[in-house]
C-alpha cells in the first residue's frame, strides 16, 4: 500500500471515530430524579422485553453510538477537505510574502526595479531566501518587478495565488 493510500485509510478511521464520539457526546444525559419519601408498600419493577427502539440495536450488533451517518461522513469530509486547501493556501501565501520581502530589501540595497528569483532564493549568503518546495505544485515567478504584485501558479493544479 502506498503512503498516499495509508493516508487515506486513517483518515476514514479518523472519521469514523470522530463521527462516533460526536453521536455519543449529543446523545442527553439521563435525568435523575428528585428523592421522593413513599409510604406505601414498594412494587417490583416491572420488567419488558427490551426492544429494538429501547437498545439502540437494530440486529447489526451496532448501537446508535457507533453507527457512521453517511451525510455527516460526507460533511466531515469536506470541512477536513476545506480545512486542508486553507492550510496549502496560507503556506503558499507565507512562501510569496518571503518572496516579497526578500525582493524588497534587494531593491533597496541594489537600487534595482527588478531580481531574479534565483538572485533571491538559495544557499548562497546572498541569497534572502532558503530554498522551498513547492507545496501544491506551484511556480513561482522567474523575476520579480518592483511595485508589482508576485503570482504563484498552479497552485494545486487549477489555482493562481497573488500576494500584493
Amino acid at each position: 500500500m502506498s503512503s498516499k493510500q495509508i493516508s487515506n485509510v486513517l483518515i476514514v478511521v479518523c472519521l469514523i471515530g470522530m463521527v462516533a464520539w460526536w453521536r455519543w457526546q449529543s446523545k442527553p444525559l439521563p435525568q435523575k430524579k428528585p428523592a421522593t419519601l413513599q409510604v406505601h408498600a414498594l412494587q417490583p419493577p416491572r420488567m419488558s422485553p427490551p426492544s429494538a427502539d429501547a437498545s439502540g440495536d437494530d440486529g447489526s450488533g451496532m448501537t446508535d453510538a457507533t453507527k457512521v451517518d453517511p451525510a455527516m461522513l460526507q460533511a466531515l469530509a469536506q470541512a477536513m477537505a476545506q480545512q486542508q486547501q486553507m492550510a496549502t493556501d496560507r503556506a503558499v501565501v507565507n512562501n510569496l510574502r518571503q518572496l516579497a520581502s526578500a525582493a524588497d530589501q534587494y531593491f533597496t540595497e541594489y537600487g534595482l526595479s527588478s531580481v531574479a528569483y534565483s538572485d533571491l532564493v538559495g544557499t548562497n549568503s546572498t541569497q534572502a531566501v532558503k530554498p522551498f518546495n513547492p507545496v501544491a505544485g506551484e511556480t513561482y515567478p522567474d523575476v520579480i518587478v518592483a511595485g508589482s504584485a508576485i503570482s504563484a501558479s498552479g497552485v494545486a493544479g487549477a489555482r493562481t495565488m497573488t500576494y500584493q
